[in-house]
């Protein structure tokens, strides 16, 4: 019988600068490049677990009004192999200070 890969959920920033540069990060240890975002605590929502990740990630502060989402995304999970990571992907729109 098929048994379907456990399942990750996350949130995903498409973080852009004014300039339509793209920001990626990588965890230690990876070879992939990945979005900002990250896996929701207890009770948060995607929108605010994404807020919540890219200050901790890169250091931007993000209104939640200003995020507007993408869509749910799957795909094989980069860092944990036989797993699917399920993303709540969001265009963040940034400006350098």
């Amino acid at each position: 019988m098929f048994e379907p890969a456990p399942e990750i959920r996350v949130s995903a920033g498409v973080v852009i600068d004014e300039h339509g540069r793209a920001v990626v990060v990588r965890k230690a240890g990876a070879v992939v490049f990945q979005q900002p975002g990250g896996k929701p605590e207890a009770g948060e929502d995607a929108t605010t677990a994404l807020v919540r990740e890219i200050a901790e990630e890169i250091g931007v502060h993000v209104d939640p009004a200003q995020v507007e989402p993408l869509g749910v995304f799957r795909d094989l999970a980069a860092n944990e192999p036989g797993h699917t990571v399920v993303a709540d992907a969001f265009r963040v729109r940034v400006r350098h200070a």
